[in-house]
């Protein structure tokens, strides 16, 4: 078997010179063994001269230097399984419920009678739910998902028009005044359930003023007109709520192995 000259030693303290040469033989010389940087797994690394010694496994590492006329070489793979499921547990999240806006008419409370347009809202709201946390390990990168709970495809708005009119004759000439509004109001997270909505209030009053004159008439009109989304359509309770993933090493065939952590419900 070839060995290889390792170092060597020269004293000249006496009236000679002495050489001290150590060789080695080639193989293996060292094995370390540590816990693999993915769950399950073990980093065995081999040390070699002369030949490259490889531990049985995925391959991660490898170098080779050069010293005295002969060759190091550093192997390291890792063992055990690598891929699929490292960890299964519960955990408690935040989830989004959505609102529902509805366009309807209240009555009114004068004397007057008739009716108004109005907005009935129930917002947005937060509860809490259990959530299955599974943490695995693969060799492609996770695309994107639809997640449940997911409010962002669900908004709406409602636009509110107030319309009066009001007319009464005086002695020399009739008055007349007008006035309009309008108003939008966005809500995000939410779905209309009725989409329009109008209301009415007419009245008339007697005006004195040197002797009695004729009614004054008063009319008010509101309307409310909604737009946007008109159910919970792609709100579910069920799937995947979230999900994120990191690369954890790239062996030496290239392959990238990641951690990938999903909560589903």
């Amino acid at each position: 078997m070839q060995c290889f000259l390792s170092s060597y030693e020269v004293d000249d303290t006496d009236s000679y010179r002495e050489v001290t040469e150590i060789y080695v033989e080639p193989g293996e010389i060292q094995t370390s063994t540590r816990p693999g940087r993915i769950d399950g797994t073990t980093e065995v690394t081999i040390v070699s001269t002369g030949t490259a010694v490889a531990p049985s496994g995925q391959p991660i590492f490898s170098s080779q230097t050069e010293k005295e006329g002969y060759s190091t070489f550093t192997r390291t793979a890792i063992q055990e399984t690598i891929t699929g499921t490292k960890q299964t547990y519960k955990d408690v999240v935040a989830v989004d419920v959505p609102g529902e806006v509805k366009c309807t008419t209240e009555s009114g409370t004068t004397g007057a009678g008739g009716t108004v347009a109005i907005v009935q809202v129930t917002p947005r709201r937060s509860k809490r739910v259990s959530a299955t946390v599974t943490i695995e390990v693969t060799t492609t990168s996770p695309g994107a998902i639809t997640p449940a709970y997911n409010l962002g495809d669900i908004s709406c708005s409602v636009t509110t028009k107030r319309e009066s009119f009001n007319i009464s004759e005086g002695s020399l000439e009739t008055n007349q005044s007008y006035s309009l509004s309008a108003n939008t109001q966005t809500y995000p997270g939410c779905f209309l359930t009725e989409l329009t909505s109008e209301g009415e209030v007419e009245y008339s009053s007697t005006v004195r003023s040197e002797g009695p004159q004729p009614d004054a008439k008063s009319k008010v009109t509101t309307s409310c007109v909604g737009f946007g989304s008109t159910s919970s359509s792609g709100w579910t309770e069920t799937g995947i709520l979230k999900r994120k993933s990191r690369p954890l090493l790239t062996d030496l065939n290239g392959t990238t192995y990641y951690e990938v952590i999903t909560w589903s419900v």
